[in-house]
């Protein structure tokens, strides 16, 4: 399984990026799981529209939400299932949303909170989230 954050931004407080860097080495073992944290808005456009379109779920709070971690689980590992174990994408945006409007049409959204949190809480949150969901998996 391959899975890539997306997100763009300013560095992290370290507490963030420990949390960080803590789900990432827990999740390295399932799965093949990568970040990339774009500085610039135009890096992070040519980074995302340049992904196949079906691949891409936008993190956004009018975007799909999950009644619990197994909802969010059983959703996660049925894309995995869907994208045939390519890359699922999910793209965090930044304090102003996203850059571009035109994406809330063009890809999938999932929310994981009615809340609105930073783009480096939604980060750990996110983890968080996937991890939980490997260990759901495994029963």
């Amino acid at each position: 399984m391959k899975v890539r954050l997306i997100s763009i931004g300013k560095s992290s407080p370290k507490w963030i990026e420990d949390a960080v860097e803590e789900y990432l080495t827990r999740l390295r073992s399932h799965m093949n799981i990568t970040t990339l944290w774009a500085k610039k808005e135009q890096q992070f456009l040519e980074i995302v529209e340049k992904e196949d379109p079906s691949s891409i779920f936008l993190l956004d709070e009018r975007g799909k939400t999950f009644k619990s971690s197994k909802e969010f689980s059983d959703w996660f590992f049925s894309r995995h299932d869907a994208a045939r174990h390519k890359e699922i994408n999910f793209v965090i945006g930044g304090a102003e949303g996203f850059p571009n409007p035109a994406w809330k049409n063009r890809y999938q959204s999932i929310s994981l909170s009615n809340l609105t949190l930073t783009q480096q809480m939604a980060r750990v949150v996110l983890l968080e989230q996937i991890y939980r969901s490997m260990e759901i998996e495994k029963g």
